[in-house]
């Protein structure tokens, strides 16, 4: 057997057993350069049984498929829904008044949207249609809403002028969801189009709060937006792992288990 293929052989278990690793991971393990193992992942993703991500790759063959599907938002809407409530409730608790705040997509975010108090005075900016929903019912709020093409997936609307709104604003306060979450890959989902969305909220955002279920710990997905240490404070319950603890503890990242 040629070297090449062992290291195909030996990427793929790898890849099957962790789930997804980084390019330097690889490359530490096989003992090859990082430029090797570029190459070994690109034969690998042509016979479709690997995806090579921002910074690495995920196992995607057949019995892994399922766990890396699009996002579909009521799909999403059902599960973990008392966790996701209660993340809601603590991130809502944060907002103070004459905050400026922005609501990133998902169903987490829209519990987020559902606890704001009604009686504070703040500006809100969102390019989601469940969280415009919401927010322009309270006469109180001052609303922003960036427009776009609409994903009937993940309720959002997406542009380049959207992003540049964004980019021109200046918030407090930012609610941040993701769909993956992982020590060495970091922040991920699962629509590409959200990333330029999602960066331009943390670029614009004095306070950034991921809010995320325990389930998206250790998961990874295509589309890279952040990294742990773009945060300030992580909402999350019960059921974040213990490494996931020490970890963002180790970081110094402000951390509510709900």
């Amino acid at each position: 057997m040629k070297k090449q293929e062992k290291r195909l052989l030996t990427l793929l278990e790898i890849l099957k057993d962790e789930k997804a690793a980084s390019t330097k991971e690889l490359s530490q393990h096989l003992k090859v350069t990082e430029m090797t193992v570029r190459r070994d992942l690109g034969i690998l993703a042509d016979k479709n049984q690997v995806r090579i991500i921002h910074g690495g790759a995920i196992y995607t063959a057949r019995e892994q498929r399922n766990e890396y599907e699009y996002y579909f938002f009521f799909q999403e809407e059902t599960r973990y829904k008392e966790h996701k409530a209660r993340i809601g409730k603590k991130a809502s608790s944060l907002i103070e008044e004459s905050d400026t705040i922005i609501i990133d997509g998902g169903s987490t975010a829209e519990c987020v949207a559902r606890h704001i108090p009604k009686d504070v005075e703040i500006t809100i900016l969102c390019y989601s249609l469940n969280i415009a929903n919401i927010v322009c019912r309270n006469n109180r709020w001052k609303k922003i809403v960036s427009g776009g093409y609409y994903n009937d997936d993940s309720l959002m609307f997406e542009s380049p002028k959207g992003v540049e709104l964004i980019k021109s604003m200046r918030a407090s306060k930012a609610f941040i969801s993701a769909t993956g979450v992982n020590s060495t890959l970091g922040l991920t989902c699962k629509n590409i189009s959200e990333v330029e969305t999602k960066k331009a909220v943390i670029a614009s955002s004095d306070t950034k709060i991921l809010i995320v279920d325990s389930s998206k710990f250790g998961q990874v997905h295509i589309a890279h937006f952040a990294d742990l240490d773009d945060f300030n404070i992580i909402i999350t319950d019960g059921g974040i792992p213990q490494e996931y603890r020490d970890l963002i503890n180790e970081r110094e990242i402000e951390l509510h288990i709900v």
